[in-house]
């Protein structure tokens, strides 16, 4: 027999004994102890998938909420220069007006509106909000508001262009600020924020703390 014919014989073989081989597995299935081992490994695997993906598209989220915020902040410095807002010292005691910050609904609104081009990024896509609702970010500017515990103006008096101006606590496993509270004292949370220079920070903070003139 040629070379070339014996090596095609061996060929058939092969395959004919693969062709058994795989008729024979599927005859005789898979026993119950099998299907629970594959089903196991296609749960973990889900599983880790999940988290992997969660995590990225949470990633995703707070990237564009640094975004949003980083927006309104060079819009807020554009807006402050039109205003001839003057710059924030440590130990000055300085109203909103002087700064050149925008404060009350009709200010806010006219600085959404012609500096921001609209309420879209005011709004976190992390955030759990109606859609009627337009601004998840807290605008802390203005005047004594008796829901906060220290004024803004304090928070400017204590740390001048770096006083807060909002922030975002939307990104966290407890997204609810209201459950946030509610957590072991010793947990954190990430917070994001927005100084009146346009600075942004993102650093984690006790849940039960309430310190805006310290972070």
């Amino acid at each position: 027999v040629a070379p070339a014919s014996m090596e095609e014989q061996h060929a058939r073989e092969a395959n004919a004994l693969r062709a058994l081989k795989v008729t024979q597995l599927l005859k005789h299935g898979f026993t119950l102890v099998e299907l629970m081992v594959v089903i196991g490994i296609i749960a973990v695997l889900a599983g880790i998938l999940f988290v992997v993906f969660s995590s990225a598209r949470e990633s995703a989220r707070r990237q564009v909420c640094v975004s949003n915020l980083r927006q309104i902040g060079q819009a807020l410095q554009i807006y402050r220069a039109d205003w001839n807002g003057i710059e924030a010292s440590p130990g000055q005691e300085l109203e909103y007006w002087q700064l050149g910050v925008p404060a009350g609904e009709a200010h806010l609104n006219y600085f959404v509106e012609h500096y921001c081009k609209g309420w879209a990024i005011f709004r976190c896509p992390s955030a759990s909000i109606p859609p009627t609702q337009l601004n998840s970010y807290p605008w802390y500017p203005g005047p004594d508001d008796p829901s906060i515990s220290a004024s803004w103006k304090a928070w400017v008096k204590k740390r001048g262009e770096e006083a807060m101006v909002t922030l975002c606590d939307w990104h966290n496993p407890v997204s609810d600020p209201i459950n946030l509270v509610r957590r072991p004292y010793w947990e954190t949370k990430l917070i994001i924020l927005l100084r009146l220079n346009g600075q942004i920070t993102v650093k984690r903070v006790p849940t039960r703390e309430w310190a805006p003139d310290r972070w």
